[in-house]
C-alpha cells in the first residue's frame, strides 16, 4: 500500500508539471479525461487530484496480480522516457512543511534519508517488478549514486541549521518512561475506547511488533499458558508467505507495576468488549476498528493523539513533540527497551526472533527460537524489574482458607468446587480459559483501573 501511495503521488505530479509525456499514452488519456470532468477551482482541483490518485492505485492492484493483457492495457509509464533521472528530480522536489517550535512559523524541510530511500524502492524497484521492466547496471549505478547523494544533503542540511530530529529515520523510540506514561493516562480517561487504546499499546510493546501486526490478531491466536499469553503471527511484514517456523510470543503479568501489565490491560479489554471473545468465527479479528471503516490500529493512534494533546507539557518535558510520535514509535522503543533498557538484557539471538527479524541464511538455520529467550524477553517487556528476584514473581491468586474445624479433605472438595466454579464462569464469559490470574488482577486492581469491581461481578 505503501508503495501503491508513492506511485499515485508520482503520476499526479507528472501531470501537474509538465512531464506528462513520461506517462503512458492509454494514462494520459485517462487523466485527460478525468482533468476534463472538474473545473479549475480549489475544490475542482482537489476532486481531480483524489479521482487520478484512485484510478491509479487501481490498475496497480489490478497489474500486481500480472493478469493477462492487464498490463499492457494499464501501463502507466512509457519506459522509454522513464529514466532514473526523472525520479531523482521528482526525489529533490519532495519537501515537508513543518512548524519551527522556537518561531512557530510553518518552514518547508527536506524529508528524511529513510523515505528518500523508500521513494526510490517505490520508483525503481516495485514499478519495474510490476511492469517487467529490467534497468542497466549503469542506471541502477547512477541511481545509488544519487540516493547517497540526497542522503548526505538531507544529513549536512540537518546538522547545520540544528535540526537533529530530522536526522533520526523515521518515528521516535517511545521510550519506557512514555509508555508507562500513555498507560496511565489511558487509565485516568477511564472510558471504552481508552481500554482498547490500552490493550493496543500494552500488546504491541510487550510482543514488539508492528501495528499492523496488532491488528490482525485473530481471537483464535491467542493462547492462555500458565502464567502468560501467547500469539502466533502467521503473516508479518517481513514473513510475507509465512514460510518461517511459526511459534509463539509470550507476555507476562506484571503485579509489581500494573499500570503496564499487558495481560491486565487485555482482560480489561475483553471485559468490556466480552462479545468480541465469544465471537465463535475463527477469522475473527481480536481488535477491532472503528466507524466508517476505521482500521483498529488508527482508531487507537487517534485515541493516543488526543491523549498527548492533553499532556502536552508533560509529553515536552520527556523530550517529545505529538508529531516525533507514530504507531511504530511503540515497536522500535520496545525493541530499544529489550535489548538496551537493561544491563541483562536476552541474546541478539532471542531479540531477532522476538522482532522476527531474519539473521541471515545460516544464522535462521543454527540459531533457532527456543522457549527461554522467548519467556525472557516477554518478562522484560512486561516491565519486570530484571536485576532483583521479583523478575520472577507470579501473578495473584486466589487463596481459599481453610475453615475453623474443617478437615482437610473438605477443604481440598471445597477449593476444588470453588476453582471449578470460576474457570467455568471464565469460559461462560469468555468462550475460552484466561487463567484465574486475569480475575484476581482485574478485581485487585478495580478500583484504579478503566473498570470497576461492581461491573466485573455483573459480568461473571
Amino acid at each position: 500500500n505503501g508503495y501503491r501511495d508513492v506511485c499515485t503521488d508520482f503520476c499526479v505530479h507528472l501531470y501537474d508539471t509538465g512531464d506528462e509525456f513520461v506517462l503512458a499514452p492509454a494514462a494520459r488519456t485517462a487523466f485527460n479525461a478525468i482533468d476534463a470532468q472538474h473545473d479549475e477551482t480549489p475544490k475542482g482541483k482537489k476532486q481531480r487530484t483524489d479521482a487520478i490518485r484512485a484510478q491509479v492505485k487501481e490498475w496497480l492492484i489490478v497489474d500486481e496480480k500480472k493478469e493477462a493483457g492487464s498490463r499492457q492495457q494499464h501501463k502507466l509509464l512509457d519506459f522509454r522516457r522513464y529514466k532514473p533521472e526523472v525520479v531523482v528530480k521528482y526525489m529533490c522536489s519532495r519537501k515537508k512543511i513543518k512548524k519551527n517550535p522556537k518561531t512557530g512559523q510553518k518552514e518547508e524541510r527536506l524529508l528524511g534519508n529513510s523515505r528518500y530511500s523508500a521513494i526510490r524502492t517505490a520508483l525503481m524497484t516495485y514499478l519495474a517488478e510490476v511492469y517487467d521492466h529490467d534497468w542497466t547496471s549503469k542506471q541502477l549505478a547512477y541511481m545509488a549514486k544519487a540516493l547517497k547523494g540526497i542522503s548526505k544533503e538531507t544529513s549536512t542540511t540537518a546538522q547545520n541549521k540544528g535540526r537533529q530530529d530530522d536526522m533520526e529515520p523515521g518515528k521516535k523510540a517511545m521510550s519506557f518512561e512514555l509508555y508507562e506514561k500513555t498507560n496511565e493516562w489511558l487509565i485516568e480517561q477511564g472510558d471504552r475506547s481508552a481500554a482498547h487504546a490500552r490493550a493496543f499499546l500494552a500488546k504491541t510493546w510487550s510482543l514488539a511488533c508492528r501495528s499492523d501486526s496488532t491488528q490482525s490478531i485473530k481471537t483464535a491466536d491467542l493462547v492462555w499458558r500458565d502464567d502468560a499469553s501467547g500469539i502466533v503471527f502467521a503473516h508479518q511484514k517481513n514473513d510475507q508467505d509465512g514460510s518461517r517456523a511459526r511459534k509463539p510470543r509470550h507476555s507476562y503479568f506484571n503485579p509489581i507495576k500494573w499500570s503496564v501489565c499487558p495481560e491486565l490491560a487485555l482482560f480489561e479489554y475483553l471485559v468490556l468488549f466480552s462479545s468480541i471473545a465469544l465471537d465463535e468465527e475463527r477469522g475473527a479479528k481480536l481488535f477491532r476498528g472503528g466507524e466508517k471503516n476505521e482500521a483498529a490500529s488508527a482508531r487507537f493512534w487517534n485515541v493516543l493523539k488526543r491523549v498527548y494533546s492533553e499532556h502536552l507539557d508533560e509529553l515536552n518535558e520527556m523530550g517529545y513533540r505529538i508529531s516525533d510520535l507514530g504507531t511504530h514509535s511503540i515497536r522500535k522503543g520496545a525493541i530499544t527497551y529489550l535489548t538496551s533498557g537493561t544491563t541483562d538484557g536476552p541474546s541478539s539471538i532471542a531479540a531477532c526472533n522476538r522482532g522476527g527479524w531474519s539473521m541471515g541464511r545460516m544464522l535462521n538455520i543454527y540459531c533457532l527460537y527456543e522457549r527461554a529467550g522467548d519467556h525472557l524477553c516477554g518478562r522484560i517487556l512486561s516491565g519486570l524489574p530484571t536485576l532483583s528476584p521479583d523478575f520472577t514473581v507470579l501473578p495473584p491468586d486466589f487463596v481459599v482458607l481453610k475453615a475453623a474445624g474443617e478437615t482437610d479433605e473438605a477443604h481440598a472438595n471445597r477449593k476444588a468446587g470453588i476453582e471449578r466454579a470460576v474457570e467455568d464462569g471464565i469460559v461462560k464469559v469468555f468462550g475460552q480459559q484466561p487463567p484465574c490470574f486475569c480475575l484476581v488482577s482485574c478485581t485487585l486492581h478495580a478500583q484504579s483501573t478503566c473498570i470497576s469491581t461492581a461491573y466485573v461481578i455483573y459480568v461473571y
